[in-house]
């Protein structure tokens, strides 16, 4: 019986490790749900910012003589504006690939999760009945051990048929 409860407690440690993957995986894709929402905020707070410098710099340049130098200046600063969105693009794709894996991990941690329930709980099932079996094996040896020992009750005619048997035997 040692060995099923051992065989018992290390089911119910695979379940335990596999509640602690549960909660890990569930935190990493909370913290990358939270990045990737972060940078998606990054990205349109940029857009916003840069298409509103670029108006505001065409504005100040429309109506007045510009040099050529400041208009290529402020076309390598758009340039510029336009390549650090393309980045930012690219960190909000590849947060969605994270966090697009990190769900899958997750969803991979709960599969076996309720796998090792499952075994662990079909596990008690076995030892439940072996358990039960046994007490019922106890009860019976116990009852037959009962009956070796009490007295057989026994009616009068069997008594008087005994009784009888003697009677000739000492004639």
């Amino acid at each position: 019986m040692t060995v099923v409860i051992e065989l018992l407690r290390i089911k119910e440690f695979r379940e335990s490790q596999a509640e602690t993957e549960v909660r890990r995986r569930r935190s990493r894709l909370a913290e990358v749900a939270r990045k990737l929402q972060q940078m998606q905020s990054d990205l349109v707070d940029f857009q916003k910012w840069s298409q509103e410098r670029e108006l505001a710099s065409f504005n100040d340049m429309r109506g007045r003589m510009v040099r050529l130098r400041d208009l290529e200046r402020l076309r390598a600063q758009i340039s510029e504006w336009r390549n650090h969105e393309r980045n930012l693009e690219q960190g909000v794709e590849e947060a969605e690939r994270q966090r697009r894996q990190a769900a899958q991990e997750m969803d991979t941690a709960v599969g076996l999760l309720h796998e090792a329930g499952r075994q662990k709980n079909k596990f008690t099932e076995l030892v439940r009945i072996y358990s039960q079996e046994l007490q019922q094996e106890l009860e019976r040896r116990e009852e037959l051990e009962t009956e070796e020992f009490r007295p057989t009750e026994r009616g009068d005619d069997e008594w008087e048929q005994d009784g009888d048997d003697t009677g000739s035997l000492l004639n």
